[in-house]
């Protein structure tokens, strides 16, 4: 996903290994592109100058847009998919909102429901 208004979901669970991550990452993205398709892919970033490929997939990074992720389908998909997932399961969503300010939370799967709540703050814009 090219869009510079990516939010970046990694995905991680205590105990896997990358290839255990990356599966759960590409489920993920799956779960989103089943409400709309196209919204989610696995994230990459530009090679380093020298590499023979353009760019690098990020291990277990899930790219959004910004755009879908403010839209009333993304977060409960999120929170679905979470849900689904064992305890142990942890989504880190990072990007910048509309501001341009930065931002990260952490999500767990013992509670799903926190991410509406704990991204909420950053989706919002601010009035004028």
């Amino acid at each position: 996903m090219a869009d510079a208004q990516a939010l970046l979901i990694r995905v991680d669970s205590r105990g896997l290994d990358d290839e255990a991550r990356e599966a759960l990452a590409r489920s993920l993205a799956a779960e989103l592109n089943e409400h709309r398709a196209g919204s989610a892919d696995l994230a990459r970033v530009a090679a380093p100058p020298g590499s023979k490929a353009g760019e690098w997939a990020l291990t277990a990074e899930v790219a959004i847009s910004l755009g879908a992720l403010a839209s009333s389908w993304a977060v409960p998909a999120i929170q679905h998919w979470l849900k689904r997932q064992e305890g142990e399961t942890t989504l880190t969503l990072k990007g910048k909102n509309s501001d341009g300010q930065y931002f990260e939370v952490n999500v767990t799967g013992a509670a799903p429901d926190d991410v509406f709540e704990k991204l909420n703050p950053f989706l919002q814009r601010p009035s004028s």
